[in-house]
């Protein structure tokens, strides 16, 4: 691929977002920028020329329905990034795409694989979990 893919990060632990940004970033995408809040989601996600959004559904204790909303209708693919069992997903968004945590690097890339076809993402030797701090992690 030639360009790198633009991504947002919607993510509410500041540790999670951090590692997120980093590993979105190791393998190969510009993350154009990141929100902990539901508020913050929605200008992300309406101002962004983003190819692709990762969104934790619980910020705060309030669910991203509105990040979600605006990103789908603005036609832009999204992973949903949760701990939550699927009947306690909003049923909108309950065949989203998602990512459960907590996950790992190769968990991200088969999942960003399936979001963006034909994207191809680098493999990267020693690469093959997220670090240790969010391994454990179930936001």
């Amino acid at each position: 691929m030639k360009d790198s893919l633009r991504a947002i990060v919607i993510e509410d632990d500041f540790l999670l977002a951090q590692v997120l940004v980093d590993a979105l970033a190791s393998l190969g995408c510009k993350v154009l920028g990141s929100a902990s809040n539901v508020a913050d989601g929605v200008h992300l996600a309406t101002e962004s020329r983003c190819d692709f959004a990762i969104v934790d559904l619980d910020l705060k204790g309030q669910i991203a329905l509105p990040v979600l909303d605006r990103l789908r209708g603005r036609g832009i693919p999204f992973l949903v990034a949760t701990g939550a069992f699927s009947e306690d997903i909003p049923a909108p968004y309950v065949d989203a795409m998602r990512l459960s945590k907590p996950y790992n690097l190769r968990e991200l890339k088969q999942a960003l694989a399936l979001l963006v076809p034909g994207f191809d993402l680098p493999s990267k030797p020693g690469r093959g979990s997220m670090p240790a701090s969010s391994a454990s992690y179930r936001g």
